[in-house]
């Protein structure tokens, strides 16, 4: 099941990248949050491997959506309102949040999941719907970016970043390994 994660993450990281980039870094989100509820959704199912296995594509789904898309939307936010400075002390601030969550969600969970495992994956679907709610009121800033009009040639314009990068590709080797 892990794997089908890794595997379908992988797979849509690019093309929800190139989503992001033509659509808007809003509805990317909106889509991250719906594939994430369809994700724990499935997992509450969870009758049977099968059932595992389709919450486990689409929770790679959500992540392969959240994967820079989340970052991109707070710093062109963050240009937009003139605050652009500002964007490693809000970036900081967001995952200090997202770590402490983690922290109680792991503390609640195993307590809930000592008493039902299907409790615990059933009750996760309410801050997913609330997050796909929550979602539906984000707006793309009005940020002048470059158009894409063509996916190869974004994709061949991103190989020769990478290429001629050593620090992304250090980036990216540390976050394989």
């Amino acid at each position: 099941i892990f794997s089908v994660v890794q595997l379908s993450q992988g797979l849509f990281e690019i093309p929800f990248g190139y989503y992001s980039d033509k659509y808007g870094r809003s509805n990317c989100l909106r889509a991250g949050a719906i594939a994430s509820l369809l994700s724990i959704a499935f997992y509450a199912i969870g009758q049977n491997y099968w059932f595992l296995v389709i919450g486990a594509l689409f929770e790679g789904i959500s992540y392969a959506t959240f994967s820079g898309n989340n970052d991109a939307l707070l710093h062109e936010s963050l240009s937009e309102s003139g605050r652009k400075g500002e964007y490693h002390h809000e970036y900081g601030k967001v995952n200090s949040w997202l770590e402490l969550s983690g922290f109680l969600g792991i503390f609640i969970g195993s307590l809930l999941a000592t008493r039902s495992l299907s409790l615990l994956f059933t009750l996760s679907i309410v801050p997913r719907m609330l997050a796909m709610i929550i979602s539906l009121g984000f707006v793309d800033p009005k940020v002048t970016k470059k158009t894409i009009t063509n996916v190869t040639q974004h994709l061949k314009g991103s190989w020769q970043i990478y290429k001629n990068n050593r620090k992304i590709r250090l980036l990216s080797l540390t976050d394989i390994i």
